[in-house]
């Protein structure tokens, strides 16, 4: 099984939960979306023929199995996505498939991030989770309920994205972001805002180029690990 529509969507939840967990939350002003995106938010509704129930297998990839309680929390995540991103959410069977298909990338990654011997103790994941907590306190809390989660539903979050993290510092080091590269994108962005200043978003500029190299080298390390999983849609 290939999945399809990865490639246009870029791996858009595996970026989304890394920005919420590792950045916790990211900074107070970057937690305060756009009129746009807060309203698409406020919109979101799952009906219950939308979900299925916690303990029902959804799918299968190499003989582990993913379960409802995954699903349900991933579909929320997913069809927030897809809102913000202008697509259409009510085709009820186009966000099953991208739920789906999120949960296969992120457990063929997850297993063979575990195959190269890349652990995360739960001692890290607790300390990631007091560092939130601590840190953003009552917007913890509005975070869990804006995306139906549990607390224990975020802490799965995190130790994914702590994986993920580390699987890509041992898999893809140090990314090269040569200068070129930079100033090509910054000359791009001054054509939509003449306001900009290179030296003021330089660093972005770099992180965000560094973050899509990321991305393109688990879409190729996604395609070449699909070929040989052995994958089962349940639902």
């Amino acid at each position: 099984m290939r999945v399809n529509s990865m490639k246009k969507y870029g791996i858009i939840i595996m970026a989304f939960v890394l920005a919420i967990t590792l950045s916790a939350c990211g900074s107070k002003d970057k937690a305060k979306n756009t009129d746009k995106a807060d309203k698409a938010q406020q919109e979101i509704k799952v009906s219950k023929d939308e979900k299925v129930p916690n303990d029902k297998p959804v799918a299968d990839i190499n003989n582990h199995k993913i379960y409802g309680k995954h699903y349900n929390s991933m579909y929320v995540q997913t069809k927030m996505q897809l809102a913000q991103y202008g697509q259409d959410i009510n085709d009820k069977k186009a966000v099953k498939k991208q739920t789906l298909q999120e949960l296969i990338a992120q457990e063929l990654l997850r297993q063979d991030a575990k195959a190269k011997g890349v652990t995360v103790s739960d001692k890290e994941v607790d300390d990631e989770l007091a560092k939130v907590k601590h840190q953003y306190q009552d917007q913890f809390n509005n975070y869990l309920k804006q995306f139906k989660l549990t607390e224990d539903g975020y802490k799965q979050q995190i130790k994914y994205s702590l994986i993920l993290n580390k699987y890509l510092s041992k898999e893809f080091k140090n990314p090269k972001v040569t200068d070129k590269e930079v100033k090509d994108t910054f000359n791009k962005l001054k054509k939509q805002n003449k306001d900009l200043k290179f030296d003021e978003v330089k660093d972005s500029i770099k992180k965000s180029i560094v973050q899509q190299k990321q991305n393109a080298f688990l879409q190729d390390k996604l395609n070449d690990l699909q070929k040989d999983a052995k994958i089962k849609e349940l639902i």
